[in-house]
């Protein structure tokens, strides 16, 4: 199964559910953190930035703004670190819902950990 973390707040491009790190890096913008919240934060952004793989410009320029991005149900390292980083958005009053699906739409991006999909209408 794919698994999607996302906030109930839709998103202007996707007109889906927001995702976790738009939520994640809102928050921190915020300025609501405590000091030691904003390290936590910015340590998980930080580890994501180093180690998922992100589309390259040419095929950033491909996607789609309806895409979505899913994580790859092999990507156990990046799922435990996104349930930390929803654990961290939930204490701070955003609903976060965990979606799974087997068949997320049109895959238009593909790497290692994840997927970008445009969903089929009617779906999520």
């Amino acid at each position: 199964m794919f698994i999607r973390i996302a906030i109930t707040g839709e998103d202007a491009d996707s007109h889906q559910q927001q995702g976790i790190f738009h939520a994640a890096w809102n928050v921190l913008d915020s300025g609501d953190l405590s000091e030691m919240e904003s390290q936590d934060l910015r340590s998980l952004l930080e580890w994501f930035n180093q180690h998922m793989p992100y589309p390259s410009e040419t095929q950033r320029r491909g996607l789609s703004r309806r895409a979505i991005f899913w994580f790859k149900p092999g990507a156990q390292d990046y799922i435990q670190r996104a349930w930390e980083l929803m654990q961290l958005l939930r204490l701070h009053g955003l609903l976060v819902c965990v979606l799974k699906t087997r068949t997320p739409g049109s895959v238009v991006y593909a790497d290692d950990c994840q997927i970008a999909a445009i969903p089929t209408r009617g779906t999520f």
